[in-house]
């Protein structure tokens, strides 16, 4: 279950990375890629592309880590929670800026945390994020396709993590 809930985060960063990369047509732009690995378990991979002709700056970001012992952050003041068997995170991050003021800026991030339980299976998961868009110059029917592009995204997480 949990590699495949973060084969879909992986996914969704690589179709993300593409499309945006198909956008950008400058030999000008600074495109940079930086994957990235964690001592403790696991790792990630950014993407960023700066100084182009369609986007003055945008990042997609995928990070996916594990650990024994619940950072405290992770849980908040009042609640208690044993990690016996370690926990995962996981999500995708992306900031887009483009130079067109008819295209809005946008930012978007989902995250998955579970707390695991004997053989990798995941005992408890909370699951989060958010989107934003911030058109300049605002049209309905891009507002009503984003929201359903949106809704479309997040429905193939939640048909997979009935636990």
């Amino acid at each position: 279950m949990i590699k495949d809930l973060e084969s879909i985060f992986i996914g969704s960063h690589a179709k993300i990375m593409d499309a945006f990369t198909s956008l950008e047509k400058s030999n000008k732009s600074i495109i940079t890629s930086d994957k990235w690995k964690r001592d403790e378990g696991g790792g990630g991979h950014t993407f960023v592309i700066q100084d182009g002709n369609f986007f003055d700056n945008c990042a997609v970001n995928f990070s996916s880590i594990a650990g024994k012992k619940l950072p405290k952050a992770a849980l908040g003041k009042s609640i208690s929670q044993s990690s016996k068997y370690g926990y995962r995170a996981m999500g995708v991050s992306v900031i887009a800026h483009p130079k067109n003021p008819f295209i809005p800026t946008s930012h978007m991030n989902i995250r998955l945390f579970c707390v695991m339980g004997i053989n990798n299976t995941i005992k408890k998961w909370w699951i989060g994020g958010g989107y934003d868009l911030t058109p300049y110059l605002p049209f309905k029917d891009d507002c009503i396709e984003w929201h359903k592009e949106a809704k479309e995204n997040l429905d193939l997480y939640l048909s997979l993590i009935h636990i």
